[in-house]
């Protein structure tokens, strides 16, 4: 959807026909979400969750879940300003801004205690049949669609998995999806990485090139 489109569809666009409107009533709802599914609203995180209640508002979730099985095209997000929204957050009384590494910040809520899960953790608390059903379902002769990919990031990645339904993550928050998505490619070895997009892991990049290795042949470029 182009942003003409886009702006048709929610309302009149603001003075700057290329800059999303931001209030702080809409901010504080996208990192309420965002504690609710026990995401640390990282500024990051917060623009990509504001994009996606925007096009939520013009075509629908269920069309938005849809559209999550292969990741929400860029084209489809209404431009955000990364100032704007951070100066919104420093503004506001109900949230507070606390800087992080790489000049990153996370929007707090003043009156909510925080229930984080740390996508980045080595730790794994997920019962093992929640990976054996994992690993079943992404195996070469799993239920996943062959020539399956799913978005690169960890949070799109995510956002896919739990829009497929895949019946070992019914119950998880996002937050927990996105741990598991970290595990299932660091540790596990379910899932992998091929030209920027999340796979099986006997598709990855990784298990190619030890394939080609092992046959002594060089891998050859796409």
């Amino acid at each position: 959807m182009c942003r003409s489109t886009f702006f048709d569809a929610v309302g009149a666009p603001p003075k700057n026909p290329h800059i999303y409107a931001l209030s702080h009533g809409e901010v504080l709802a996208a990192i309420e979400s965002l504690y609710d599914d026990r995401l640390q609203p990282f500024g990051r995180i917060l623009l990509k969750r504001l994009g996606e209640r925007a096009v939520a508002r013009a075509i629908g979730q269920d069309a938005v879940l849809s559209l999550a099985r292969g990741g929400l095209p860029t084209s489809a997000v209404p431009h955000i300003s990364r100032t704007r929204l951070r100066r919104v957050c420093e503004r506001c009384r109900a949230i507070r801004v606390a800087p992080t590494e790489g000049g990153e910040y996370v929007a707090l809520l003043t009156g909510r205690e925080p229930d984080f899960v740390d996508a980045c953790s080595p730790a794994d608390p997920y019962p093992e049949e929640l990976w054996e059903a994992m690993a079943a379902h992404f195996s070469d002769d799993g239920q996943a669609e062959e020539g399956l990919c799913l978005p690169g990031g960890r949070y799109a990645c995510a956002q896919a998995l739990v829009a497929w339904r895949l019946p070992c993550l019914a119950g998880r928050s996002l937050g927990e999806v996105c741990h598991v998505v970290q595990l299932a490619i660091s540790q596990r070895q379910i899932l992998g990485y091929s030209d920027g997009q999340v796979v099986p892991h006997s598709r990855s990049e990784a298990v190619v090139k030890r394939r080609f290795a092992a046959l002594q042949r060089p891998v050859v470029a796409a």
